[in-house]
């Protein structure tokens, strides 16, 4: 008798999950079959959905050109295109880096926004995003009521990118985390950022490595009078030691902040301004916010400072703070060596 043919894992798996399988051979035909070379961060999640017989939750697009070059078209609308046309709706996450993201690439990914829900997670990381996409990202949102977290990190955008991807957000009610890490944003940035604080719910704001000056720090807090859902933000390394045009110390951001948060009902807000230098002067204005959240009753908010002021002033930040390290790091021994730590064998 003729042997048994040994079963083949991959088509027991799309056998099990025939959306999975439609959405696998529609991209197949859709890049095999003219000619175009299909991205292998798809062809990844694939393979490792089919291995773990699991869906395709998440895709990761690193390095690759999305740019067919036989016809100049767009790789990703191929993705995005075959994930609508197949109706699967598992891909929660989709990541994509260190590459260019065209126009052409960013008006494919709006309309995927704007007409299938499905996707709660967007970063796009060093892909050199122009003003312009942050615009058609922007308008999308206002349609977009999935995505809960958004991330567009070391792409040279400036506060004209942030000033057009908040135009179109104005009725968004979904989007939690919004992450804008090096992106060049200068002071100018601050009045938009503060407009996105003053409207739209969210509860995590990285604004990290950009040079907001204590004056765009100021221009921001301005937005915390009205927003009630804030629970971290983030201006890690912004230059708020000095103002950009005056050259005045970053006190009065600090106390920007104190003022726009003097009514705040916020509970629990986590600010973090590691690698600004605040001195002294800014570290008393930290205490002082404290001070006067805690006479009119409020709940706590936590300051994150870094340590380039007076020991002093930075032990009692940390008393008052639950981050660990940067004012809040925990008792020190003699020596500077945190209590609990070990010393080395020689």
């Amino acid at each position: 008798m003729p042997k048994k043919k040994a079963a083949n894992k991959k088509d027991d798996v799309l056998e099990a999950d025939p959306v999975l399988k439609r959405f696998a051979t529609g991209y197949t035909k859709r890049t095999t079959g003219v000619g175009k070379k299909p991205l292998q961060g798809v062809s990844d999640a694939i393979k490792q959905a089919v291995a773990a017989g699991t869906k395709v939750q998440q895709i990761v697009i690193s390095g690759e050109e999305l740019k067919d070059e036989s016809t100049g078209s767009s790789r990703l609308e191929v993705v995005l295109v075959a994930l609508r046309e197949t109706g699967y709706r598992a891909v929660r996450v989709l990541l994509v880096m260190n590459t260019e993201v065209a126009v052409q690439d960013t008006l494919v990914l709006a309309q995927h926004l704007e007409q299938q829900h499905d996707l709660t997670s967007l970063e796009l990381l060093d892909v050199s995003l122009p003003p312009f996409s942050c615009r058609c990202l922007g308008q999308a949102l206002t349609h977009n009521k999935c995505l809960t977290s958004l991330t567009l990190d070391f792409n040279r955008f400036g506060a004209e990118g942030v000033r057009l991807l908040t135009l179109g957000m104005a009725v968004n009610d979904t989007l939690r985390k919004l992450s804008l890490r090096y992106c060049c944003i200068g002071p100018d940035g601050g009045e938009h950022l503060g407009t996105v604080l003053a409207v739209y719910t969210l509860s995590e704001l990285f604004l990290d490595g950009n040079q907001l000056t204590g004056e765009g720090c100021a221009a921001l807090a301005k937005g915390l009078c009205d927003n009630g859902t804030l629970s971290l933000l983030s201006l890690q390394d912004n230059n708020i030691d000095r103002f950009a045009a005056e050259g005045r110390d970053g006190v009065a951001a600090v106390r920007a902040l104190q003022s726009a948060l003097a009514v705040s009902p916020l509970d629990g807000l986590r600010i973090d301004l590691m690698d600004n230098t605040l001195g002294d002067d800014g570290g008393n204005a930290v205490l002082a916010m404290h001070a006067s959240r805690k006479e009119a009753g409020l709940p706590p908010i936590y300051v994150r400072v870094d340590p380039r002021m007076s020991a002093a002033v930075y032990a009692s930040i940390g008393k008052l703070t639950k981050w660990k390290g940067g004012g809040g790091g925990g008792k020190k021994k003699k020596g500077g060596k945190k209590k609990g730590t070990k010393k080395k064998k020689k």
